[in-house]
């Protein structure tokens, strides 16, 4: 089966399916169903990084893959557990988590900077500059 993505598209898409049996639309449905597989592989490859692994012996890889899976699965998590008009994918909750991470971070440089009146100081440990 052949069809375009939307009526201005340039290119087609292509369906296949081995079960000649399956009528186009139980072939398409099935084909949605698996489109949840496609945005976690995605998300895994483009944002946790699981696609720089090339010269990685294989030990470092699947200890990698194990962190990676761990990764998701919070990202699942967040995404059941904190669902509302803001947070409706998975991007949302990767969006929301570096947030959380930049305001902790600027909120522990500001904290350390009153506290110590310091301002280079607190700069070169939040910055790592050199001394």
């Amino acid at each position: 089966m052949f069809s375009k993505r939307h009526p201005r598209a340039q290119s087609w898409a292509y369906f296949a399916s081995t079960d000649l049996a399956r009528s186009v639309v139980e072939t398409l449905r099935g084909y949605g169903g698996r489109w949840s597989c496609e945005v976690v592989n995605f998300y895994t490859k483009t944002q946790l990084g699981l696609a720089d692994f090339r010269v990685w012996s294989y030990e470092a890889v699947e200890r990698y893959v194990i962190a990676v899976h761990l990764a998701w699965a919070y990202v699942e998590e967040q995404l059941v557990r904190t669902r509302s008009a803001q947070v409706r994918c998975y991007g949302d909750v990767i969006r929301r988590h570096r947030d959380d991470h930049a305001a902790a971070w600027l909120r522990a440089a500001v904290e350390q900077g009153i506290r110590t009146g310091d301002v280079e100081a607190v700069l070169k440990l939040f910055l790592r500059q050199a001394s």
